[in-house]
């Protein structure tokens, strides 16, 4: 599921760097992975708000897909 994501990613914006940090953090006593995304401005300016929102949808379809799957042990957002 993340690996496809990071695919997706880096399939809309092939420069960007993209990390997983998997329990990076704890949250009512429950560990948390994170996924973050870095756009270099600098090749990204003109179109920045177009793979904002793509890379955005990207993201949160995985997390919905990560809730689904962790069911009740799904930290709450």
């Amino acid at each position: 599921m993340i690996w496809s994501t990071f695919h997706k990613i880096q399939k809309e914006a092939f420069s960007a760097i993209v990390f997983y940090g998997q329990e990076t953090g704890t949250k009512s006593g429950k560990s948390f992975d994170e996924l973050g995304v870095l756009l270099p401005i600098h090749q990204f300016e003109n179109k920045m708000l177009h793979h904002l929102t793509a890379i955005d949808g990207l993201v949160l379809s995985c997390r919905e897909e990560m809730i689904k799957t962790a069911g009740n042990d799904s930290l709450d957002l």
